[in-house]
């Protein structure tokens, strides 16, 4: 009986042990604000209710900037979140949906923009586009008016590639395109047809190296064609590759696109079993869709979005065309841009369908939190962080020293230049970011020199558990000072990525991980990288894993796994002290460790890694600089061959010779007992002679999103 009673009071909480005291009760949470946003909905009603009441007098708001409105005009806001649900749907947006700091929340009330519970909505920036009709040769088109310019299509939910020629492949210059305003370049014959010009929208882009450039045809006279666009220094091939978009003579190709903007027609070349007559056809009219806008007036702080998917922004020429920087195409605006913005979180949101970048937090960005979200089909790059203006550049290049191949950087500040909008005081630097767990893949399809995450001129940042693949360029760059000079970029953690299929062949100089300038207290750690592939020879070069870049100083590169790079694991060019440590760098075809540049000082500390090849070069470097310190690492050549240091071009030594300089002296030459190489099974058996050097077995199954 005593036993039943007890079952039964333990039922409702209140049964204790003799003696204790009973439990506090938990406080309630507090009570959340709610309003809902629904395609069925009416600005005109009160927003409070998910769905119509059944007299249809209350319900929903229609548009999101509404129940934005609706916030703002709370008179008071109580303790708890702010929550406006966003019913499933295609939301059709006119112009940005705009945040400032009027829409902020607080630590104990923040705003939340969120998903209603399973469903999709959709923050759109695009029309649809209908009434379309088939001629006789099957070809679509469709009237659109001669004031939208767009430059995407995308067709039931997947985008078309607008028409360009050579469809797959490339054209080459004859001859270089010389540098500065209005570049023009000679074409080889049959290339560029005079008609373009009169077209007034017909595109040339070029690749090369690591850059692309985008410039509208504006007159061709003989094979001399004139553009619109800057071309910047560094695009000095002399048979440099570009292809030509939005031209008639394209549309043969299945499933390409074609606006002649001067009659206000689009054209569309249909894919086998495609009709459409019954196909949801949209093109972008907004470039952005999103912005959280602190630019006066105070910080847009404690906003937060949820489940959203944001899709259909455009990109369009810069007008006009201005030199720059333009590597990474860190100069590209996004989706959803943010100044003056700090506490917001964007977390379990879909980017996809986009011109530019996805997400781009620029000055002032503090403690934003980037969790979960899925980036995908985009045309430049997923996440920004900082200001692409704040770059900052030597006034001279950087000279040859007396010693081959060391490059004598400036070591004064005042011999650097820095952007118009480098960081000066602290309220200005983008600092003490998030950027975790989230899939960033198929980049670049409007600009390939795009990069997965990037982050300039700032400091304290935190990028982890990320994937990110299949790009054209570099996975995560971070840093934005070339050489010596002043920089903010200290003290990020690079941390539990999963990086592959960089590169795909279509661009130069890249790096998976990709750092710049001098960045002390940064940490690349406990990555995993693999399959980096440039460009072919004799135009490509540099498919690496990780890439210290120019000076890249300070840093420590730590239980990282790289495997399969075209070039090599680890570059260095031209940096100094800086921490090599417990990494397994394998199977790359050119080298494993490359160093370009020579230092002044030591250039790296090398130590307890295990460095596994079957082909090309153990270390490539010139072997008469030094500025390394080799010691403590495993070396297993899977081919048999002898294990020697430097390249055949640049003069090698022996392992003997090696260990008389001074180098590797704790160091062994055997086979690591990886359970799986060729498969990237890198996991060690327990009799494994790294434990030997001190080794410590990385976990790799950490790498990418959790959950």
């Amino acid at each position: 009986m005593l036993f039943t009673a007890c079952a039964l009071l333990a039922s409702s909480g209140v049964c204790r042990a003799a003696g204790t005291q009973p439990a506090a009760a938990k406080p309630a949470p507090p009570a959340e604000t709610a309003f809902y946003v629904a395609t069925n909905g009416d600005d005109g009603w009160s927003g409070k209710l998910a769905g119509p009441s059944q007299d249809r007098t209350d319900g929903p708001f229609a548009s999101v900037t509404r129940a934005r409105d609706a916030v703002r005009a709370l008179a008071e806001r109580a303790k708890g979140p702010i929550m406006v649900y966003i019913r499933g749907g295609r939301h059709q947006l006119t112009e940005p949906l705009v945040f400032t700091p009027q829409d902020s929340g607080s630590s104990d009330s923040p705003v939340i923009y969120a998903a209603y519970s399973g469903e999709t909505p959709v923050l759109s920036g695009g029309r649809i586009i209908a009434g379309w009709k088939q001629d006789a040769d099957g070809l679509w088109t469709a009237q659109v008016g001669t004031d939208w310019n767009f430059h995407q299509l995308f067709v039931n939910g997947q985008r078309r590639p607008r028409a360009r020629l050579p469809a797959t492949d490339f054209f080459r210059t004859d001859g270089q395109i010389p540098q500065g305003q209005n570049a023009r370049f000679r074409f080889r014959p049959g290339d560029i047809r005079p008609a373009w010009a009169r077209l007034g929208n017909v595109e040339v882009v070029v690749i090369d190296k690591w850059m692309d450039l985008r410039m509208t045809i504006t007159s061709v006279e003989g094979n001399t064609v004139t553009t619109d666009g800057f071309r910047p220094a560094n695009f000095d091939n002399p048979d440099v590759r570009y292809w030509i978009e939005n031209v008639p003579e394209a549309l043969a190709a299945p499933g390409m696109w074609y606006l002649d903007r001067g009659i206000g027609v689009v054209s569309y070349r249909a894919l086998a079993g495609e009709d459409l007559s019954h196909a949801e056809v949209v093109a972008p009219a907004l470039e952005q869709v999103i912005r959280f806008d602190g630019s006066r007036g105070g910080a847009v702080h404690d906003l937060g979005l949820r489940g959203l998917t944001v899709s259909h922004a455009d990109w369009a020429p810069a007008k006009p065309a201005q030199p720059g920087t333009i590597q990474a195409e860190a100069q590209r605006g996004a989706a959803l841009e943010a100044t003056g913005a700090r506490d917001i979180t964007v977390e379990k949101c879909t980017f996809t369908h986009l011109g530019q970048y996805a997400v781009a937090f620029g000055q002032g960005a503090k403690r934003i939190r980037i969790v979960a979200n899925e980036m995908a089909d985009l045309g430049a790059g997923g996440v920004k962080i900082g200001d692409a203006r704040s770059n900052v550049n030597p006034r001279i290049s950087p000279q040859r020293g007396a010693e081959r191949g060391l490059y004598r950087w400036p070591t004064d500040p005042s011999q650097y230049r820095a952007g118009p909008d480098y960081p000066r005081d602290e309220a200005a630097t983008s600092s003490d970011n998030l950027v975790t767990d989230n899939r960033i893949h198929d980049l670049g399809a409007v600009f390939p020199a795009a990069v997965g995450i990037w982050v300039g001129q700032s400091p304290d940042n935190t990028i982890a558990h990320n994937e990110i693949h299949d790009t054209y360029y570099s996975g995560i760059s971070c840093g934005w000072t070339w050489g010596f000079g002043p920089t903010a970029a200290r003290n990020n953690v690079i941390e539990y990525n999963l990086i592959y299929n960089i590169g795909r062949g279509r661009l130069s100089d890249m790096g998976a991980i990709y750092l710049l300038g001098v960045q002390p207290g940064t940490m690349v750690r406990n990555n995993v990288v693999h399959d980096v592939a440039r460009f072919p020879e004799p135009d490509g070069y540099g498919g690496w894993g990780v890439y210290l870049d120019a000076t890249t100083s300070g840093v420590t590169v730590e239980n990282n796994l790289v495997y399969r790079t075209q070039d090599g694991a680890l570059h260095q060019n031209a940096g100094e002290n800086n921490t090599i440590v417990n990494n397994i760098f394998a199977l790359g075809e050119e080298a494993q460790i490359f160093r370009s540049h020579a230092a002044a000082r030591l250039s790296f500390t090398f130590e307890h890694n295990i460095v596994y090849w079957q082909r090309g070069d153990l270390l490539r470097m010139r072997l008469g600089e030094g500025g390394v310190m080799f010691d403590s690492n495993l070396y297993g050549n899977a081919s048999g061959g002898p294990v020697t240091f430097g390249a055949a071009h640049l003069g090698t030594v022996s392992w003997q010779q090696w260990q008389a300089r001074g180098q590797d002296k704790n160091s062994l030459i055997a086979d690591p007992g990886f359970a799986d190489p060729e498969h990237g099974d890198f996991t060690l058996r327990p009799d494994s002679p790294a434990f030997k050097i001190g080794f410590k077995q990385i976990d790799v199954g950490q790498a990418g999103p959790r959950g």
